[in-house]
């Protein structure tokens, strides 16, 4: 499988950690699969957001999947076209019935339907490999923007949250 050497250098488990323990208030983190070497792919960080006071998490929610969508990658002969992201999401929540305000991280991988064969085979192994370098408990894989929506992926990762507000 072309995703076999995929390397996910220590910066990439070490943001997640600090992701993980709410340190300096990272919401999420975007990785993307850099195939400069298509016999070595590597994970690297593209861009991560701090949480914005008075932003709510589906507002926050909505920006990402606009950069989801927008995305780009090059192919083995250096085209531009869409391409898969991995995000470490920090989902911040109420459970139904008033039982109180929950956090859980999420790994969440996308790959659009659009994405050529080559993407979708590298992106499939390497979400799983991330998972595992990362140790995510929770994850949601998808090539669909529309099994993206807040509520959806909130369902999966948590059946008990309120899907009613922030």
């Amino acid at each position: 499988m072309l995703s076999a050497n995929t390397q996910v250098p220590y910066e990439c488990v070490e943001r997640f950690d600090e992701l993980k323990l709410g340190k300096e208030g990272i919401k999420y983190i975007v990785y993307k699969i850099d195939n400069t070497d298509p016999k070595n792919p590597l994970v690297t960080m593209e861009t991560e957001l701090k949480k914005v006071p008075g932003m709510s998490d589906r507002d926050t929610w909505k920006e990402l999947c606009a950069l989801l969508e927008s995305a780009k990658s090059k192919d083995k002969n250096g085209k531009v076209v869409p391409g898969p992201r991995c995000v470490a999401y920090d989902f911040d929540y109420q459970l139904k019935d008033g039982e109180g305000q929950r956090k859980k991280l999420a790994l969440i991988g996308y790959c659009p339907e659009d994405a050529i064969p080559y993407w979708n085979m590298l992106h499939s192994g390497t979400f799983g490999i991330l998972k595992s370098a990362l140790n995510a408990a929770n994850s949601v894989q998808t090539n669909s923007m529309a099994e993206l929506e807040y509520d959806e992926v909130l369902q999966r990762v948590d059946p008990k949250a309120d899907l009613g507000g922030d």
